[in-house]
């Protein structure tokens, strides 16, 4: 038992330790990045104005696209997910001419055996269109 966790926790870390590899190796490369811009990727949040190749820094790929035509323009959302204790957190993040321009918690659903319900797009394009109320704590992903 004490091997399985031993174990475990060295892959934690290490996936930790990827993540924030990934963050640190994208700020040095990027030089051009604003300051806010900067901070904000290495403490793991997505703010409004980031590129997609910023969004990728800080979260990793997306686990799903979400294309929708809004007042004749298109808008894509990429959707994320966290792990965060016992739940699991579903963001969106909108683009807008590119750049972010919105980031929502759309949904926090409870692991039931050890696997979240099953997430569907219509979820994004619900929220968004519809402006239904969501959370606010949407900075930190991982």
């Amino acid at each position: 038992m004490k091997k399985t966790v031993l174990i475990l926790s060295i892959v934690f870390l290490t996936g930790c330790a990827t993540v924030q590899t990934r963050r640190t190796e994208f700020v040095k490369a990027h030089t051009e990045l604003a300051p806010e811009q900067r901070d904000a990727i290495m403490k793991g949040a997505v703010i409004t104005g980031m590129s997609r190749d910023m969004v990728i820094a800080t979260w990793g790929e997306p686990i799903d696209e979400v294309n929708e035509i809004i007042n004749g323009n298109e808008v894509k959302s990429w959707i994320f997910q966290a792990f965060v204790g016992d739940h699991v957190n579903i963001y969106a993040v909108k683009f807008t001419n590119e750049l972010v321009s919105e980031v929502r918690l759309i949904s926090v659903q409870k692991r039931t055996y050890g696997y979240p319900e099953y997430y569907s797009p219509i979820h994004t394009q619900l929220y968004f269109l519809y402006g239904f109320p969501h959370h606010d704590d949407h900075h930190h992903h991982e």
